[in-house]
């Protein structure tokens, strides 16, 4: 973390990347549920505690956003939906609309996982379950493409063996699908 403010992008170049994603669950306020990215609020946005925003920090502390985009506006910019108040010395947890829904105050430097949240002004009862994760745990998709005879099978079969990924082949099922009959597989004799 960093003390200067001289110019964002020499501050950002202090600043560890921020790699973890976090998850939201079991909240009565589900808008609050789901999976949150490293922020990336511009570095011209200043807090309400006059810290200069960097991308995956807010207030000189990690941040996050929604991954689905949404986020609510303060003076016409995005504010981190999962940030830290050096006002109120808490971690939060906002609505889409910008209200508090959960809060915990802590001076972590990362959202605590094992102890319970609590119910903010804006949010519903239960408090949401965080869950931390050092990297992205959204599952990754590969499509692997090339004419008959290009070695398609033979790299999706290397990727399984060597990095434990899953394989699909849809020329497998579509033939699987074909063998069964009925009126996919006449969909997919047409074609």
């Amino acid at each position: 973390i960093f003390k200067s403010m001289e110019s964002p992008s020499a501050a950002a170049e202090q600043l560890a990347p921020n790699t973890y994603y976090i998850t939201v669950s079991g909240s009565g306020t589900p808008e609050c549920d789901g999976l949150y990215v490293p922020s990336m609020a511009p570095a011209d946005v200043v807090s309400d505690s006059g810290t200069k925003s960097n991308p995956g920090y807010w207030n000189g502390r990690f941040a996050w956003d929604r991954s689905d985009g949404r986020a609510a506006l303060r003076n016409g910019k995005p504010n981190p939906s999962l940030s830290y108040s050096n006002s109120y010395k808490a971690w939060r947890i906002a609505r889409l609309d910008g209200h508090l829904a959960y809060t915990i105050v802590t001076d972590t430097d990362l959202p605590p996982t094992d102890t319970p949240w609590d119910v903010y002004r804006k949010g519903e009862a239960p408090a949401p379950t965080i869950v931390l994760h050092h990297q992205d745990p959204r599952p990754r998709v590969v499509f692997v493409l090339g004419g008959p005879g290009a070695g398609k099978g033979t790299m999706c079969e290397l990727a399984q063996q060597q990095l434990g990924w899953g394989h699909l082949s849809a020329g497998d099922l579509l033939r699987a699908e074909r063998s069964r009959g009925g009126e996919r597989a006449d969909l997919i004799n047409s074609i």
